[in-house]
């Protein structure tokens, strides 16, 4: 029976991509200047929100620092 397959020497490859380096450095350069052309292109598109909360010194409970906490997940103790 007849085996169908295929070798790859990497004796042979290495000796296209020496007879074909320039082409490789030129598609190459073409991909980097196109990769950076489109990232610095982009809008930049994020938005940020924060909340400031007042510092409350004086002689409150222990639980009123766990109230705030949990007022910045929305939740209502």
């Amino acid at each position: 029976m007849e085996e169908n397959y295929i070798s790859i020497s990497f004796s042979g490859l290495w000796a296209v991509i020496k007879k074909n380096w320039m082409g490789l450095v030129c598609i190459i350069t073409i991909f980097i200047a196109g990769g950076l052309f489109y990232a610095l292109s982009l809008k930049d598109e994020f938005t940020s929100n924060g909340k400031i909360l007042p510092e409350i010194k004086g002689g409150g409970s222990k639980m009123s620092g766990l109230s705030g906490l949990a007022s910045l997940a929305g939740v209502s103790i």
